[in-house]
Order: C-alpha cells, then sequence, then structure tokens
C-alpha cells in the first residue's frame, strides 16, 4: 500500500450505498484511495489500472454481479481480499460466496464492521505473503544444501528430501518421499540405525552416527548423521553428510593391523599369500593337501596361481582374477562361492585381504574355510525367518505376544509404532500399561478365558494409550496358542488402529443429531412461509382487488355522466386511469395465479399434447393480440403430466409468441417436438422481436422483463409460472433467441418412470 493510503476498488451500481461506505471507511480512520465501478468490464479495467489493495462488491448489478467479479478476481486478477456488502444474503449464498473464495460478508444494515474488515483481510493477505516469502527463503536453502537436509515421520517414512539426495545416493526426493527410510539402509546396519532411531524419538539428540546407505547404482556410500525429534510435529529433522572419507581412513587404518596377524588369524581354513604377480608367497597345510588331493598338483613358493586355474577352470581363472584384482585396489573382499554338485552341497567362504607396506598395496592375504554345514543350516533359518518376518514385521497390523502373566514377550514393528514404542521398550512390560484405564476389568476377564481354555478366540474393540498419553482405539483378534500338551503356552493379537473409523463414526452421530435439529427448524420455518403467503393471498384477493373495482367504477362513471363537461386533456386522463386499473389488475390476477403455481398439487396422466394445444391455440385467438398471426401446429407425441397445469404452460407459451410477433405483418408461431440429446423436447417457435440472449437468465424469474411496458404490455410473470409448472413435474425449459429474428422456447417432461423417480426423490 503506497504511503500506508489503501486502494479500495468499489463495485456498486446505487450512489447513496457509495456515499454510504465511504463514510463509514472514513468513520473508521481509514487512509484510503477509492475508485467505484458498475460494469464487469469496468472491472476488470480497475484491477489491471487502479492496482487495487481491496474489493469491495455488492451483489447484483445489471447484468453482473459479485460471484462473477470474484471468479474474474480468483482467476485473471491479483492476489488481493474480497468482501461482498450486500443488502440481504442467505446463509446458503453466504456459505457459498465463502466457498467461492470471498474473504467476508458485510450485510448494508451493518457496515460499522466494513472498517475492520477490511483491516483484517489486510493483515491476512500481508501474513499470507510473509509466510510464503520465509518459506521461499527457506526451501532455497533446504534444496541448494551440499548435505541431503531431510524429515522422517515416526514411522521411518521420508515426508521432505532436499534435492542433495540425487547426487549422494542417486534418488530424486520424489523417489524416497512416501518410502521408509530403512528400504536404503545396507541390511547390516538395520538393527543399530533402529535402535538410535528409538533413542532420538525419545528425546536424545544425535550427531555423528554412521551407518551405510545402498546408492541407486549398488554401490555402498558410507553416511554420518545428526538428528533431532519434534515431538510437537511428529517428525525427526536430519542433516546426511557422505562419510566416504571419514570410512576409508578407518578401513586404512584396520587392514594396517590386520596385516600383522592376517596368516596367524586366518589357519582355521586354507591360508595363502600372493604377491602383487600372483605368485604364492606362502600357504598352509590344508590349501597344499586340497590342490593335491582334488587336481594332483603339487603347489610351491613361487608359483603362479593363475597357471593351475586356466588348467583347471579358464572361466573360474578369469573371475579369480576380477576378485584379485579389485582386492589389489585396496578392498577388503568376503563372499561364499557355491561349488556345490546334484546333491551335494559345497560351499566355500573366501577372505581376500590386501597386505600393505608402506602404504601401498605389496599383496594379499587369503582364507578359504569350509562352510557348507552351516551354510544349509543359514539357507533353512533364512527361509524360515524370511516367512516369519512376512507375517509379522511387514505386516500392516500389530502383531504382539503376551504371556500367561499378562508380560509383553514380543511385539512387531506396526504395534510398536502405533504406540510410540520400540521393540525393546515393549518386551518384559506388562499389557496394563498399555491399556486404557476404563477397559482393564474387560480384559482381565477376556485374558482369564483364553489361558484357561474356556474360549480359543476373541475379538473385541479396546482402548490403548499411547507412549504420548493419546487414547487411540484398536480392533482387537486374540488367540491361545497351545502346546503339545494341550496347555497355553501364550497369545497372539492382532491389532487396527480403527482410531480415524471411530471418530468419523462420532462425527457422523453427531451431523445426523445437527442435521435433524435444522430439518426440523426449516420444516418450522418453511410452514411459517406457507402461512404468510396464504395470508398474503388472501390481502392480495380481497383488500387490494376490491379498491381497484371502486377506482374502476368511478372511473366509468365519470366517462359515462362527465365527459361532456371534461375537455378532451381530461377524457384523455380517465382513459389513462382505466388503463393503469386494468394492469394493475392484470397484475394482482398473474400474481395471485403465480401464487397458487406454487402450492398447486400435481395429478399426472398420459394427456394427449395435440389436443391439449389446440385449446390452448383457441384460448389465446380470443385475446386478439394479434389476429394477423398464423399458427404451425405439428403432430405431438402424448406427455405423462398434469393437464390443468401444462394448458397454463401452452397458454402462456402461445400468448408470449403472438405478443412479441405483433410487429411482424407475416407473424407465424409454429408448435411441436424435436430430438434434442435423445430426449423429445416440446417447443414453441416465434419470428417475433426476439431478445439478447446474454439476458437470458432473466427469462423466467418474477417479474422480469426485457422489453419496455410501453413496446410490449405484460407483468413478468407468465414466464416464471411456466418455469415453477416444469420444474415442478421434473422437466427442464430453455429458450434460444435473436434480437429481431424470433426466439424459440424449450422444454421437456419425464417418462412415467423418471417421473415416478423425481416424484419420490422430492417428497
Amino acid at each position: 500500500m503506497e504511503n500506508d493510503r489503501i486502494r479500495i476498488l468499489h463495485l456498486e451500481d446505487s450512489q447513496t450505498d457509495v456515499d454510504l461506505v465511504n463514510r463509514m471507511l472514513k468513520r473508521g480512520n481509514l487512509l484510503f484511495d477509492i475508485q467505484v465501478v458498475d460494469s464487469g468490464e469496468d472491472f476488470i479495467k480497475g484491477l489491471h489500472d487502479f492496482k487495487p489493495d481491496v474489493v469491495i462488491s455488492d451483489h447484483s448489478l445489471p447484468a453482473f454481479n459479485s460471484l462473477k467479479a470474484l471468479h474474474i478476481l480468483k482467476t485473471t486478477g491479483p492476489h488481493i481480499p474480497f468482501i461482498l456488502v450486500t443488502g440481504t444474503v442467505s446463509e446458503e449464498f453466504a456459505a457459498q460466496v465463502i466457498r467461492e473464495g470471498a474473504d467476508d460478508y458485510i450485510l448494508k444494515d451493518r457496515l460499522e464492521r466494513l472498517p475492520q474488515a477490511v483491516l483484517n483481510a489486510l493483515e491476512k493477505y500481508q501474513l499470507t505473503r510473509e509466510k510464503q516469502k520465509s518459506e521461499n527463503h527457506l526451501r532455497n536453502f533446504f534444496e541448494h544444501s551440499i548435505d541431503v537436509l531431510c524429515t522422517i515421520d515416526i514411522h521411518g517414512i521420508f515426508i521432505d528430501v532436499s534435492a542433495a539426495s540425487e547426487l549422494m545416493w542417486g534418488y530424486k526426493p520424489e523417489e524416497l518421499i512416501g518410502k521408509k527410510c530403512s528400504a536404503f539402509v545396507l541390511k547390516e546396519d538395520l538393527v543399530p540405525t533402529f535402535k538410535v532411531g528409538a533413542e532420538i524419538i525419545t528425546g536424545i539428540k544425535k550427531t555423528n552416527f554412521e551407518n551405510r546407505h545402498i546408492h541407486k547404482n549398488g554401490s555402498i556410500v558410507p553416511m554420518v548423521w545428526s538428528a533431532c525429534w519434534d515431538d510437537n510435529a511428529k517428525v525427526m529433522y536430519c542433516v546426511a553428510r557422505n562419510g566416504t572419507e571419514k570410512k576409508l581412513a578407518e578401513e586404512k587404518l584396520k587392514t594396517s593391523e590386520a596385516n600383522l596377524t592376517a596368516i596367524i588369524e586366518n589357519t582355521g581354513g586354507m591360508v595363502y599369500s600372493l604377491d602383487k604377480e600372483f605368485r604364492y608367497i606362502a600357504f598352509n597345510g590344508a590349501i597344499k593337501n586340497t590342490m593335491k588331493e582334488f587336481y594332483d598338483i603339487d603347489i610351491k613358493p613361487g608359483d603362479k596361481i593363475f597357471e593351475f586355474l586356466e588348467k583347471i577352470d579358464p572361466m573360474e581363472a578369469r573371475e579369480w582374477e576380477r576378485i584379485y584384482t579389485e582386492a589389489l585396489s585396496g578392498k577388503a573382499l568376503q563372499f561364499v562361492k557355491d561349488y556345490s554338485e546334484v546333491d551335494k552341497p559345497y560351499y566355500l567362504s573366501f577372505s581376500v585381504n590386501p597386505i600393505w607396506k608402506n602404504g601401498e598395496v605389496a599383496g594379499l592375504s587369503c582364507l578359504a574355510r569350509d562352510v557348507t554345514e552351516n551354510r544349509v543350516a543359514a539357507n533353512k533359518l533364512k527361509a524360515s525367518e524370511q516367512r516369519y518376518r512376512h507375517v509379522t514385521q511387514n505386516a500392516i497390523l500389530g502383531v504382539y505376544w503376551l504371556s500367561e502373566k499378562g508380560t509383553m514377550l514380543n511385539a512387531n514393528e506396526a504395534f510398536c509404532n502405533m504406540l510410540g514404542y520400540t521393540n525393546l521398550e515393549v518386551i518384559d512390560r506388562h499389557y496394563s500399561e498399555f491399556t486404557f484405564n476404563g477397559d482393564m476389568k474387560i480384559r482381565e476377564e477376556v485374558l482369564k478365558q483364553l489361558f484357561s481354555g474356556e474360549v480359543e478366540s476373541y475379538r473385541s474393540e479396546k482402548r490403548y494409550r499411547t507412549r504420548s498419553g493419546e487414547i487411540i482405539w484398536g480392533e482387537l483378534i486374540q488367540n491361545a496358542i497351545k502346546n503339545e500338551d494341550g496347555k497355553v503356552k501364550y497369545i497372539i493379537g492382532v491389532v487396527q488402529d480403527i482410531t480415524a473409523r471411530k471418530k468419523v463414526e462420532s462425527e457422523i452421530a453427531a451431523l445426523n443429531e445437527s442435521l435433524e435439529i435444522k430439518i426440523k427448524e426449516r420444516t418450522a420455518e418453511l410452514q411459517q412461509a406457507n402461512r404468510d403467503l396464504e395470508s398474503f393471498s388472501y390481502t392480495v384477493s380481497h383488500d387490494l382487488q376490491a379498491p381497484l373495482r371502486v377506482v374502476s367504477g368511478f372511473s366509468k362513471i365519470m366517462m359515462r355522466e362527465y365527459s361532456n363537461k371534461l375537455d378532451e386533456n381530461g377524457r384523455e386522463q380517465l382513459k389513462v386511469i382505466d388503463k393503469m386499473i386494468c394492469r394493475m389488475s392484470q397484475l394482482v390476477k398473474d400474481l395471485l395465479e403465480f401464487s397458487r403455481g406454487g402450492k398447486a398439487m400435481i395429478v399426472k396422466s398420459e394427456v394427449n399434447m395435440n389436443e391439449l394445444v389446440h385449446v390452448a391455440v383457441e384460448e389465446v385467438k380470443m385475446t386478439c393480440l394479434n389476429p394477423a398471426c398464423n399458427f404451425k401446429i405439428n403432430d405431438m407425441p402424448p406427455a405423462f403430466c398434469d393437464a390443468r397445469l401444462l394448458k397454463q404452460v401452452w397458454v402462456n407459451l402461445v400468448q408470449n409468441a403472438v405478443k412479441y410477433s405483433k410487429n411482424n405483418s407475416a407473424a407465424i408461431v409454429e408448435i411441436g417436438t424435436a430430438c434434442i440429446n435423445g430426449t423429445a423436447t416440446y417447443y414453441v417457435k416465434d419470428n417475433g422481436t426476439g431478445f439478447d440472449m446474454k439476458h437470458a437468465d432473466r427469462l423466467f424469474g418474477a417479474f422480469q422483463r426485457l422489453h419496455k411496458q410501453e413496446e410490449f404490455e405484460g407483468t413478468g410473470v407468465g414466464l416464471a409460472t411456466v418455469y415453477r409448472i416444469i420444474a415442478g413435474h421434473g422437466g427442464r425449459i430453455w429458450a434460444e433467441a435473436k434480437v429481431n429474428e424470433g426466439a424459440t422456447f424449450y422444454f421437456t417432461l419425464p417418462c412415467k418412470e423418471s417421473s415416478d423417480q423425481f416424484r419420490s426423490a422430492t417428497a
């Protein structure tokens, strides 16, 4: 805002309301410059040229309204507040305006709120812009850090990751977000990583914690982490730095120490050492005996190992050349090779370590051990563990094992995460420490039945107390696991977190109760409105028509008995009075007809539309609106409708067509049906004066007219009555026209089956 003056664009077509708004803003001690516009074109120009800080808008203007202005502002205009100022507004309309993006709405009889509403809206937008600016600065720092910055939730899932992840791990942030960070940690480092993560969640800040990540290309990346836990946001803030240089230094130190003891420590199997030319330096008896027994080769120091390997297996020789070459680069290698034959497993574990001298690799120290027995056992154990982990640790449901004493024997990750504890913190604790006090009595009874064998399984809903003290709901299934003697060893419980579902159920119950109250209130309001309408109808029928009849009678007496005493001007004035009385009487009649139309009972049957149209046309001809008008009536199918009400529709539409064709000497009104979008559609078409389609939305409003009274007489009620009747039948009505080329009114009526469904839905 320039010089602290507020630039206000005011959309209003009433000068009185413009002055009132100005006075209220000045009374609120606001410094402002204001520009008033009263059309859509001027509003768009004002947004571009005046560059306002806030928009104040009336709702209804000629050919423009606040919702259109709001749409223009939100889609093409600047990001500024929009305040609706209107005379009256319903709850539904107010809610719609707020949903569309308005910042406030103020009734004109409460304009004292306007100055503060303007200040509040501007303050809100200022705070939003400052917040966005701050977030942009933080995001810029986040995205340009050379270290990986990330946030992780309590389940170990990446929430946000900086762009450095692609350089460090090969993964773009979007490839990591939503996935568990443990999926990228080397398997051997998972347990210590989980342990440190649990400590951080308890409030212990960790720096320089190390583990290894798996790069997208499969390589291993040593990492150094610093992290802290935000208990309010339930997230962990982490900084990760590449620890390759540190890890390499550590590996060199370990290798240097291992050089002194390599031969001695590796005497448990086949031990040998090679120089950089792959010649034997030394070896133990195990490998010498093996080479002799299996290949009839006597090895001695100085022999090149590949001379023997090439003879035994050329493909194997190439593989070992690659392994030894990699080890000579300074890498310590450990691996297992499978030499099994059919039904005869045989596994050798190899350790190939560089021998360092003066900081350079001088040779290799190698160990080979028979690990067949261990490998077979490990394979079986691994398969068993995989099945176990698949059922428990990877389950999305919480699983726990409970002893007869009520202590936790074990729990999977999902259960621990549900309560906010680590696995170690759960084990050996009594289940009551995690149970809501109000559920303890029934829990004790259920466990008693399960351990006694009275029941084998029990399903229920239970409340748990989390580490933070929060109460959550769980759907629990407990099963008794028995040993060979039939005695229950322990209980397995499977838990699904249903807290969100319980919350929704509670909200639905509260909403239903609220809706019932609102329905009763609205029903009472509708009943009162109907009573008011009946009273209004009675007033119009008796209290307005009677005075009109008296005035009409006196004017006729004046014309009949005193016309010779009046000059020409006096007689003309009496004619004007009589004409205005007729117009007023017709307006009252139309108003009553429109009022009764809303309450009329619709009695439907199959109606011959051809007969009904002919009756309506004859009735219109009797009015002599345009005797020269010709009619073209096409054959039409029957309709399922109320014959009395549809006759009124035809009369009003035909009368309308005849009236607006009176200036055409070759006037013709065509009536018939057409198939539009697969639906039988009735129409009345004329070649009269027509209208501009930009005003089509006003056609069916009560007392809405598109032409002057001097051009075409009318009260603006006929089309409103037609709209109400068609809508009451569940149909649709619309018009198409061009100025001086005529107009066509279309309407549809549902078939019998659709009509029954509509009646049931609106009952």
